[in-house]
């Protein structure tokens, strides 16, 4: 190219600047939020399975170890507690008693009635696509290229009747959520 210093691509010289790979701990994030994502709605999934909940009944079935969906349930919720603080909360560093508490109680448990169960799956995940699409909408204006994401970021945007109220669970389920 005639008058453009040397060294210089062709798309710096027509202007256009090629977007930035994403670093290692900027993908990592974003994973682990997309697998926190995933666990919540299969959370969901075990809670309505679940049948019969509530205080009482969860309590004696959490402590039955042979009740295989209990035990399947309190393990992807304990599985979900770190990629929820580091993907979605952005803690760093040790994760301590406290918080790992603080965040198994933003999930949906067997002790939890019906009712509570799915406000808390559906303010987590409002909370979760939230964090996906700031996430996304920050680096992309970082000038980095998150195009490997599309797909996560079309299923966090706002579409048809799902707005930023709302989001469909696995089963089908539209949940509007409070606020």
């Amino acid at each position: 190219l005639l008058g453009v210093p040397y060294g210089t691509t062709k798309g710096q010289a027509s202007g256009k600047i090629p977007k930035k790979v994403l670093g290692e701990t900027q993908t990592g994030d974003l994973i682990q939020a997309r697998i926190a994502r995933n666990n919540v709605q299969r959370i969901d999934e075990l809670v309505e399975e679940l049948g019969q909940q509530g205080p009482v009944i969860g309590r004696f079935r959490s402590a039955n170890p042979y009740d295989t969906r209990v035990v399947e349930l309190n393990n992807l919720i304990t599985q979900t507690v770190p990629g929820l603080a580091r993907g979605i909360f952005k803690e760093v560093g040790v994760l301590t008693d406290t918080d790992i508490n603080r965040y198994m109680q933003t999930l949906s448990n067997a002790k939890l009635t019906k009712e509570q169960a799915k406000n808390a799956t559906e303010q987590l995940m409002k909370t979760i696509n939230y964090s996906i699409r700031t996430q996304l909408d920050t680096l992309d204006k970082a000038g980095k290229d998150v195009r490997e994401f599309d797909e996560l970021k079309e299923s966090v945007k706002e579409s048809g009747g799902i707005t930023e109220n709302s989001f469909i669970a696995p089963s089908g389920n539209t949940y509007k959520l409070p606020y």
